[in-house]
C-alpha cells in the first residue's frame, strides 16, 4: 500500500474533517494492494497487514514488484530481481513476471540481470553493455551469437 500513498488526499482538512472519505481511500487502497498481490500468489494478498520480515525471498520480491506497480506506471525497472534467490524461486518470479506482461500490456519492463537463462525467458528485445558501451542490440538469439557478447559474457565457443 505504501507504493499508492500519492494516490491518496494527504490534506489536513481533508484527514480531519473528510474522515468517511478518508476510510474509503484505505479501503480502496487496501482493496487495490491486494488484487495485485492476488496476481502474484493468492495466500501472499491474504497476508497484506503481516510484517515483510515474516515473509519468505520471493515474497519480498513479488511484495516490492507490486509495491512499484501499484501506483501503475508505464515503465518498470527491475535491477537484478533473481538476486538471491534459488533457482526454483527464479523460475516462479519469472513466471509472475511473464504473467504481469500479459495483464499489463502498456507496461514497459526494464530488465537488468546477468542470469542468462531469466534474459532468454523474459525478454523481447536486449541491449547488451559492456563496461558502459553497448555492444550489442536486438533479440536474446541475436545477442547471444553476437561475438563481443560471446566474448564479454558467455565465454568463447
Amino acid at each position: 500500500m505504501i507504493g499508492n500513498h500519492q494516490r491518496l488526499d494527504h490534506g489536513l482538512w481533508f484527514n480531519l474533517v473528510r474522515r468517511r472519505a478518508l476510510r474509503r481511500q484505505v479501503e480502496q487502497a487496501e482493496s487495490d494492494a491486494r488484487e495485485l498481490l492476488r496476481t502474484f500468489d493468492e495466500p501472499l494478498a491474504n497476508r497484506l497487514l503481516e510484517p515483510v520480515a515474516r515473509v519468505p525471498m520471493i515474497d519480498r520480491r513479488r511484495i516490492e514488484i507490486c509495491r512499484a506497480l501499484i501506483s501503475r506506471p508505464r515503465l518498470l525497472l527491475l535491477d537484478e530481481p533473481s538476486a538471491g534467490m534459488t533457482l526454483e524461486e527464479t523460475q516462479r518470479l519469472m513466471d509472475d513476471l511473464l504473467l504481469v506482461k500479459r495483464r499489463m500490456p502498456g507496461l514497459t519492463i526494464i530488465l537488468i540481470e546477468h542470469e542468462m537463462s531469466v534474459i532468454e525467458r523474459i525478454t523481447d528485445r536486449c541491449v547488451v553493455l559492456n563496461y558502459g558501451r553497448k555492444i550489442a542490440e536486438g533479440t536474446y538469439a541475436e545477442v547471444a551469437r553476437d561475438p563481443q557478447v560471446r566474448q564479454a559474457y558467455l565465454g568463447l565457443e
